[in-house]
């Protein structure tokens, strides 16, 4: 069975799903958290280990908005600066903010399990939590921790076995680019609406994610 930190799987020829799809998967789950972490997923584009950290803090809602805070994994430095504040694991990240609209199709498909978990939660309580238990004294206690990039993988795997984290991030981000093309008519910004809503470091990331998938629409047509 794979794990977080295998050789990451391919995403090339993508069948987009419906949002069904998504809400399928969250209704399979268990209890909110798994709920929570699926609609997370897909709604944030964000990688799994930028999301199994955050507080119910983390995240507020707006009247327009879900708006998410959290790091960029790929933007780091070995020393703090004005822009790269976060440290976690020796390392110094810079805060990103992710404005989700509560008014698209998306939010109100699965909006409602995000929003249904976190409100049971506290501001200091982690969203994606588990119990682990410590030893002090030879007497076991009980405290939340979070869980980790490999049990959330897990999680999803477990929820759909076809699928894998990172897939929700390509699912999401096709399906920006295809809304936003299909409203927008100047070609550079459409690729600037994408590349805002990656938050990929360098706009070229964007640009060759484009063109994959600008690749795969030829494709379908020869």
């Amino acid at each position: 069975m794979m794990v977080a930190g295998d050789k990451r799987r391919s995403a090339e020829n993508l069948e987009v799903k419906t949002l069904d799809y998504f809400v399928d998967i969250c209704r399979r789950a268990t209890n909110t958290r798994d709920a929570c972490l699926i609609a997370l997923l897909f709604l944030s584009g964000r990688r799994i280990s930028e999301l199994v950290g955050l507080k119910q803090s983390d995240l507020s809602l707006t009247t327009a908005y879900l708006v998410l805070k959290t790091f960029n994994l790929k933007a780091f430095r070995s020393q703090p600066n004005k822009e790269f504040t976060l440290l976690l694991h020796d390392r110094y990240y810079s805060i990103i903010t992710v404005d989700i609209s509560r008014s698209t199709e998306a939010y109100q498909c699965l909006g409602g399990f995000i929003e249904s978990h976190i409100n049971t939660l506290k501001d200091d309580e982690y969203i994606f939590y588990k119990f682990s238990r410590t030893y002090k004294n030879d007497e076991g206690v009980w405290k939340r921790d979070h869980i980790g990039s490999n049990m959330a993988y897990l999680i999803v795997r477990f929820l759909d076995p076809s699928v894998w984290p990172h897939w929700f991030r390509h699912q999401r981000f096709t399906q920006v680019y295809n809304i936003t093309k299909s409203k927008v008519k100047d070609p550079f910004d459409v690729v600037m609406a994408l590349h805002d809503f990656t938050k990929h470091r360098r706009l070229d990331t964007t640009m060759n994610y484009i063109k994959g998938l600008k690749l795969q629409e030829i494709k379908k047509e020869i």
